[in-house]
């Protein structure tokens, strides 16, 4: 509940409107400008479940080879070619 006794709205309410897509692609542009600076090759997540990993998928994460932990990696060069030249 906020202070004033109003219930506040919970995470559920905003699911199914595409936010989680639009951070997501939001920090993927973000770690593409970095990555002039830094030389990053790629951005690694870690997917909690299945479905997660499918949503992933959808931004052209793949998995990582021989990794017991099942880390899934897009590579700085498929960002580029998704998103435009280097920003």
């Amino acid at each position: 509940m906020q202070p004033n006794g109003a219930s506040s709205p919970s995470d559920r309410d905003y699911q199914g409107q595409g936010h989680a897509g639009d951070l997501v692609q939001y920090a993927l542009k973000a770690a593409l400008h970095i990555s002039e600076v830094i030389g990053a090759v790629g951005v690694v997540t870690h997917p909690l479940d299945d479905a997660v990993r499918e949503f992933y998928r959808q931004f052209g994460f793949e998995d990582l080879p021989f990794d017991p932990r099942r880390a899934m990696i897009v590579r700085m060069v498929d960002l580029e070619r998704e998103f435009g030249q280097k920003q």
